[in-house]
């Protein structure tokens, strides 16, 4: 402590030129030394620390210009520089501090400088030209610290060694931020650019191990492929890749796997859900990582890749859109024309949408989102089903296709009359099917029939559901269906005698219940001989002369209805008397 006020004022004394404009002050050779607590300032001029000069700095320097150390300075000091920092000699930085509060300043000399702590304040971009380390911290507040194609080294594993507010490291060509890693905790790469648009898009590493690692980072501000990685060249799971920018990503030391987290901003870069990293083998090209989820954090998006160890290959990565995998459909491959099917694919994913082209055909939504029911053309032959489904990123996989076998359409068809029936009267059924081989008919009252027009007699009053099942010799099938209402037999007579011995003088039937009525007798010529509209139908045998009918057989027609269903009979009287 006794010398201390010496070498405190001989350095005082030697810093009196200074405050003049533009002075710079020479250490030629001396031993300065500055004391803790200790305040020099340098105004408007340089300092030169030169020939084998020795400054021990222990307080406080200020420096309005640069500073150039070509011997050797050492201290637990702080140095604050306002212009350029230019070390070609020996810089020991113990435990010192160094702000670089100017303008655009650079970090220079032929002598790499290892900072112990470093801060950025002040305006303008910092920019080294020779690579540099820090020990402890660096700090970058607001600015922008330019590696060029150098890089900065961070030594200090703590994850909080490198601060910021808005300020990011940016490099060019191999240029990097490395930071030494000795935990499992997350660590930030606050990469940027100022060239073209600005940009900060930081890449964030959790490494696997607490083992030493290190690993770097660099945001390339251009399109890739103006530096070497075609963005034209992509593997088939590699829908888009950003033609805005790009990350140079290295592992330099330690073997562990890392998480590895790429963010951007997607109102200004679009949305991204993949990461590509360029590969030299066996092709040289882009190719997706598999497995990676995209998720918002710190302001922006990011994706992600939970394990990665491939920095080797090559250090260059890009944000890509993922391209949904190709799918694979599940179905018959072997088809009737006309019958509407289920088809399904894999995979199932309800934030997909699948486009079904089934040709020729028609695709209607299924029960599920991955699910169609696909109606064949009738005519048959080959077909195709086409599967292409989109990703919510707007991405469509390659196309799935299924070669099928259509047969023709058989259609099920029949007529039946009369519509509606009396009990124990005949009905004819008419087979309209088409493309028809065989043929099944169940007539609802457990009678069946395997003819092509059958004729069926219902016994008892009811309503009876008619199903014709028929299929085609390829195997297919259709059914028709029919309802078909029969009420209680008419008993009819087939002869009577009108000649007044008082045995089967009339002709009688009796209809009740019925909504209308209407019973007309017709000659062989087809004229009318009676009629009525009365539920309870008697004729004498006189026609509507007055006169007796003759011997012969006459035509009977009922008609009647039930709730809107029509009925009807038809058949024949014969009329026999002595007279």
């Amino acid at each position: 402590m006794k010398n201390l006020p010496l070498t405190y004022l001989f350095f005082l004394c030697s810093c009196l030129p200074l405050i003049s404009q533009n002075a710079l002050f020479n250490n030629m050779g001396a031993l300065l030394y500055t004391a803790p607590g200790a305040i020099v300032k340098v105004q408007n001029g340089s300092l030169r620390n030169t020939q084998s000069g020795t400054f021990t700095n222990h307080g406080t320097t200020t420096i309005d210009s640069s500073f150039y150390n070509e011997a050797l300075t050492q201290g637990n000091g702080r140095y604050l520089v306002g212009l350029h920092w230019v070390n070609d000699g020996t810089f020991i930085p113990d435990t010192s501090y160094v702000n670089l509060w100017g303008d655009d300043q650079f970090i220079t000399g032929d002598s790499v400088t290892r900072y112990y702590r470093l801060e950025l304040t002040g305006t303008g971009v910092k920019t080294q030209q020779i690579r540099s380390y820090t020990l402890k911290t660096l700090t970058l507040n607001d600015r922008e610290l330019a590696t060029d194609t150098t890089f900065m080294h961070v030594l200090n594993a703590d994850t909080g060694s490198v601060l910021r507010t808005s300020g990011f490291v940016s490099s060019l060509q191999n240029g990097k931020l490395y930071r030494n890693t000795n935990t499992t905790d997350p660590y930030w790469f606050p990469t940027g650019s100022s060239l073209g648009t600005t940009r900060y898009r930081p890449v964030r590493l959790r490494p696997q191990s607490a083992s030493a690692q290190t690993f770097g980072a660099r945001l390339a501000n251009v399109n890739a492929t103006t530096e070497g990685y075609d963005l034209s060249l992509a593997d088939s799971a590699v829908c888009k890749l950003n033609p805005l920018f790009f990350h140079r990503i290295s592992h330099t030391a330690g073997t562990a796997d890392a998480l590895l987290q790429v963010y951007y901003e997607s109102a200004a870069d679009s949305a991204w859900d993949g990461i590509a990293h360029w590969d030299d083998q066996p092709l040289a090209q882009w190719e997706d990582i598999p497995g990676t989820t995209q998720a918002n954090g710190a302001g922006m998006q990011y994706v992600e890749k939970n394990t990665w160890n491939d920095f080797a290959t090559s250090d260059a990565f890009v944000l890509d859109r993922v391209r949904p995998a190709r799918p694979v459909i599940s179905g018959s491959d072997v088809v009737c024309g006309n019958q509407p099917l289920t088809y399904s694919a894999q995979p199932d994913n309800g934030s997909y949408t699948y486009n079904w082209a089934p040709q020729p055909g028609s695709a209607q939504p299924g029960g599920a989102a991955n699910e169609a029911v696909i109606t064949w053309d009738s005519l048959g032959g080959t077909g195709n089903l086409t599967l292409v489904i989109t990703g919510p990123n707007g991405c469509s996989s390659y196309p799935a296709m299924m070669p099928v076998t259509v047969s023709p359409a058989v259609t099920a068809a029949f007529t039946y009359t009369p519509n509606n029936t009396f009990g124990s009267v005949p009905i004819s059924f008419t087979n309209q099917s088409v493309n028809n081989h065989s043929n099944t008919w169940t007539f609802g009252d457990g009678g069946t029939s395997s003819a092509e027009d059958p004729t069926y007699i219902f016994n008892n009053q009811g309503t009876y559901d008619v199903m014709l099942v028929v299929t085609s010799e390829a195997g297919c099938s259709d059914t028709a269906y029919s309802e078909i209402t029969v009420v209680d037999g008419l008993v009819i007579p087939n002869v009577f005698t009108p000649d007044g011995d008082g045995i089967n003088d009339f002709f009688e039937v009796y209809l009740t219940g019925f909504d209308q009525y209407k019973c007309e007798i017709f000659n062989r010529w087809g004229e009318s001989v009676f009629s009525t509209e009365t539920p309870s139908i008697q004729w004498d045998g006189r026609i509507k002369s007055g006169g007796l009918a003759s011997n012969g057989v006459y035509f009977v027609a009922i008609h009647c209805s039930l709730k809107g269903k029509p009925f009807k009979y038809e058949g024949h009287v014969t009329v026999f008397h002595k007279n």
